[in-house]
């Protein structure tokens, strides 16, 4: 196995454990977590979220790797013990070392805005009967043609794509991934393909999320 192979198999072990960190701490509500939060504020401000929430800055919420969209949690900043409590309604950050990504209203309310980040703990107080679905449906469901895909890589190594694939799913697991294979110039191509969406500002908001996390995206559109 060569060295760049190995760095990136073990860059996806990170990610993986990390995944199953999140995945125990958002089995029940009552449990608590301790890392770093950050916060994203003006330029997301209008836009839509991963639940299909338009994304207000001046509102109580926070993004989450797996927390249902709905899930009410406590976050409190151990440097200062200011609390406040959150609705969760977006995906982020794609980080193995942070744990919440705080609206701008949120961060502010802590004493964070300044710092950028800071150690909390997270406390899950209420989770929805069922997760709230999101707003933005698939492509395939609405009257337009044109949809968006979100393109993670293209792989002469199908082992690769395979990775790639596994990697983006530890990181969102409600994002549907696909692996297509075509021939370009006489040689197989692996696409590595994610989600279907009928609006761009969604795609491009998990495009961003995913390029944060290290995996680079662009953005393809669709027809029929």
């Amino acid at each position: 196995m060569n060295l760049c192979r190995l760095n990136y198999v073990f860059s996806f072990i990170l990610t993986l454990l990390f995944a199953l960190n999140l995945s125990a701490f958002a089995s029940g509500t009552g449990k608590t977590q301790t890392g770093t939060a950050s916060w994203y504020g003006s330029k997301y401000h209008g836009k839509r979220s991963s639940s299909g929430e338009i994304y207000n800055k001046n509102k109580m919420t926070a993004a989450h790797p797996s927390l249902p969209f709905g899930t009410e949690v406590k976050v409190t900043n151990l440097s200062n013990n200011q609390v406040v409590v959150v609705r969760i309604t977006d995906r982020g950050p794609f980080s193995k070392y942070r744990i919440i990504d705080l609206s701008e209203a949120a961060a502010r309310k802590i004493g964070m805005i300044r710092s950028g980040t800071a150690k909390v703990t997270m406390e899950i107080l209420s989770k929805p009967e069922s997760e709230v679905p999101p707003t933005v449906a698939l492509a395939d469901s609405v009257a337009s043609d044109v949809y968006f895909v979100i393109q993670a890589g293209s792989f002469s190594d199908f082992k690769n794509a395979e990775l790639q694939s596994e990697k983006i799913k530890t990181l969102q697991a409600d994002l549907p991934v696909i692996l297509t294979k075509e021939t370009v110039g006489g040689k197989t191509i692996h696409r590595v393909l994610a989600g279907r969406f009928s609006d761009r500002q969604v795609a491009d908001r998990i495009k961003q999320n995913l390029d944060k996390a290290g995996i680079p995206t662009l953005v393809r559109q669709g027809n029929g």
